[in-house]
């Protein structure tokens, strides 16, 4: 049997605690409002946070373990921090000058959903020179990971595209120049990853998705480059968005498209949002050769937790297009607004989905 034959793991965050940060200010750019704990003990509240994630996925039965992205507010700020971008004087992505972050501070809020399902907010910190990358910035959330479970490991990293639409372009002038620059700094940060031991390294890239005509002239290249030279196995994320926000997800064909330009790059899988969008196993056809992490868990907040039959005949029918070697079972996009308690009977669901197909086919 291949290595990865219907291997299951997380594609994003897993739920977070309450008592680590308020839910209700996820886009919060004061830290002060999103994290419950005071700075002085952040730290170790977060190593507590990872340890739960990694007990919940490691009880559920999940191949790949991931620390579940409890020390990060958001999946692409994390890695704002690269040289070359400015985190303290945002400007508007379209063109209007620059504003202090704290005149921005309540910029967007949750109850924004327009600007949430539409790419975030309109200000985002400003690149001012050459991009850059300084040192790591997720290696030693990878080592804890590692020291604390003998599972297959698993890290996400920003994609080149997000990035670029998410941050101000106050120097390169050029969308394909800009996101270049940001895929070959990004380059380095998977290959520190990849040098620290993560088995699998997820690049999410939604932006592939939401802004294709802004991005897809250079999409292909961006993320050959990200990866490039990278000795563990890559996989490229895509979604429709974070389901509290998005309480209705509808097939778009631009998903499609996003799936041909991952397929013509040299990263070896591709995750995508399957269950809660209502895609069938046509859509796998625009896989190329890649393997597919499908996502067979709806995670809208008012989702029941799913049958175990549901996501072995979801899956079956997926078998139908890709063979079993190509596929892998995931849920749809990030858990963070799950209960806890929820997220890992879903997960539980999904491994056990697993075995029983495993079996099935004699595998």
């Amino acid at each position: 049997m291949p290595y990865d034959t219907l291997a299951t793991q997380l594609v994003g965050s897993y739920a977070k605690p309450q008592w680590l940060v308020d839910l209700s200010k996820p886009t919060a750019i004061d830290q002060s409002e999103w994290w419950r704990v005071p700075p002085e003990r952040l730290p170790a509240a977060q190593d507590d946070a990872v340890l739960l994630a990694i007990a919940d996925q490691e009880r559920a039965g999940l191949d790949y373990v991931t620390d579940g992205e409890q020390r990060r507010q958001s999946f692409s700020g994390y890695f704002m921090r690269l040289g070359g971008i400015d985190t303290e004087n945002w400007s508007d992505r379209y063109g209007e000058g620059a504003r202090r972050t704290s005149d921005v501070a309540d910029y967007i809020s949750i109850r924004d959903v327009s600007r949430l399902r539409t790419g975030m907010m309109r200000m985002g910190p400003t690149v001012i020179g050459p991009i850059r990358w300084e040192g790591p910035l997720s290696v030693a959330d990878l080592e804890f990971l590692r020291r604390h479970t003998s599972r297959r490991s698993k890290v996400t990293v920003i994609g080149p595209a997000t990035l670029a639409v998410r941050i101000a372009d106050r120097y390169y002038g050029d969308m394909g120049r800009l996101m270049l620059a940001l895929a070959d700094a990004l380059n380095q940060e998977v290959r520190a990853l990849a040098a620290a031991g993560a088995d699998l390294i997820q690049i999410d890239d939604p932006e592939l998705h939401f802004n294709q005509s802004r991005v897809r002239d250079w999409a292909t290249e961006a993320l050959s480059r990200t990866v490039a030279g990278v000795e563990a196995r890559t996989a490229a994320h895509i979604c429709y968005g974070y389901a509290q926000n998005i309480a209705s997800k509808r097939v778009n064909p631009a998903y499609a498209e996003a799936m041909r330009m991952i397929a013509a790059s040299d990263v070896d899988e591709i995750s995508i949002e399957y269950e809660q969008p209502g895609h069938e196993p046509d859509v796998l056809e625009h896989a190329g050769e890649k393997a597919v992490i499908l996502g067979l868990l709806n995670l809208a907040p008012e989702a029941p937790v799913e049958r175990t039959e549901h996501i072995i005949a979801r899956a079956r029918a997926a078998l139908e297009v890709l063979p079993p070697e190509r596929l892998r079972l995931a849920p749809d996009c990030g858990m963070w607004f799950l209960p806890r308690e929820r997220a890992q009977r879903k997960i539980s669901a999904l491994a056990a989905a697993s075995r029983a197909l495993l079996t099935e086919l004699g595998l």
